[in-house]
């Protein structure tokens, strides 16, 4: 993102407890994160923190029913957001709330090759516009291992 004219890196993690989307800048040369707050959601849909806001521009997905939604990923490069319905597959939708496709489900993938939940997703991104989508696999007993590497156009 761009703040005061500048490029600035920042990392986005939710805290579910706190229904709060938590604000991160990355520092480029160290790789070092400073917390710089929360943006409230699911209570009016808006949050504010510092100079950083943010607003809710549409709402989109599918869900099984099943568990809950786990982790989401976003791919800027390709514009793409990954989510693990924790029970049964990774969705893929695109990120841009106005693109021609953005109401449309692009893909369901990872359905097998789990012996647990989905949980934590990762975008591994290569050259050439090309990657995979990584998500932990939770194995019966709460241990977790890595689990299928998935490349469905991510």
């Amino acid at each position: 993102m761009r703040l005061g004219g500048k490029p600035l890196d920042i990392a986005v993690v939710t805290e579910r407890n706190r229904q709060a989307l938590r604000v991160y800048t990355i520092n480029p040369e160290s790789g070092e994160l400073r917390e710089t707050g929360d943006i409230p959601v699911f209570s009016g849909e808006k949050g504010r923190q510092g100079r950083i806001t943010g607003e809710k521009v549409r709402t989109f997905g599918n869900f099984s029913g099943s568990k809950e939604i786990e982790a989401v990923a976003v791919d800027d490069e390709l514009g793409y957001v990954c989510y693990s319905d924790e029970d049964t597959a990774i969705r893929q939708w695109r990120a841009d709330p106005d693109h021609p496709d953005a109401g449309r489900e692009i893909a369901v993938f990872g359905r097998d090759g789990f012996a647990g939940n989905r949980e934590g997703i990762a975008i591994y991104s290569k050259r050439g516009g090309k990657g995979y989508v990584v998500c932990a696999d939770q194995r019966p007993g709460d241990s977790a291992r890595l689990g299928p590497v998935l490349a469905p156009d991510c």
